[in-house]
């Protein structure tokens, strides 16, 4: 076959790879490089905005440093530490901003807060008053078991419990006061250690007295 005009046509040919070419450096269909995301994109937890806290736990009325406290932050779940025999621990590397901060020390009142952190370290002294009467630990066995209230809705809650083998019924509760934890040992025999105390339960975390569970262990599948 034969072609007509070809300077014509390689001028058409020299247009149109000039309009690609220009099209590819402008970002008209292609890529744009002032829009497209940075790879850490949708992730804040980066060095520039990440905090720190070091919590020191002391004794409000002697002033000495309580060992073995648990200290815990609100940061959609929990994060958390034990104090040293100084009374330090850390929490590091989470998005600054406000969050929840709380202390717990068995025989002490709880301290709870909500406080602001900047970026970079962050210092805190908790001052924990001790009660005058402080829990006893005990033993108890009986069948661990799970309640749903109004299932399916936005008011959902769910609770555990241990139905112990004279029939009475108490709330379990984590190591921070919350009634979690537990979903591998329902409707299983347990034996449970703990102490008694004030926790939370449900979404609201309604304060209502349970056992704390120090140590829990299956004696029957």
């Amino acid at each position: 076959m034969k072609v007509r005009n070809s300077g014509a046509l390689i001028l058409l040919i020299g247009l149109i790879i000039g309009i690609v070419l220009i099209s590819g450096c402008s970002g008209i269909g292609g890529h744009n490089n002032n829009t497209t995301p940075p790879a850490d994109a949708g992730n804040n937890n980066t060095a520039e905005n990440t905090a720190n806290v070091q919590v020191s736990v002391i004794d409000k009325t002697t002033g000495d440093p309580i060992e073995n406290a648990i200290v815990y932050l609100g940061t959609g779940g929990y994060r958390k530490c034990y104090s040293n025999s100084e009374g330090k621990c850390s929490i590091e590397g989470f998005v600054w901003g406000d969050y929840s901060l709380g202390v717990f020390k068995k025989g002490y009142y709880r301290y709870e807060e909500s406080r602001h952190f900047e970026k970079g370290d962050n210092f805190v002294t908790v001052k924990l008053e001790k009660k005058t009467k402080i829990p006893t630990s005990f033993t108890v066995e009986g069948t661990v078991i799970k309640i749903i209230t109004a299932k399916g809705t936005r008011s959902e809650n769910q609770y555990y419990k241990i139905k112990t083998n004279d029939g009475t019924e108490e709330y379990l509760f984590d190591e921070i006061g919350m009634n979690r934890g537990f979903e591998r040992f329902v409707n299983k025999k347990v034996r449970i250690t703990g102490f008694k105390e004030i926790g939370f339960i449900g979404w609201q975390h309604e304060q209502v007295e349970g056992i704390y569970v120090e140590s829990i262990e299956v004696s029957q599948p």
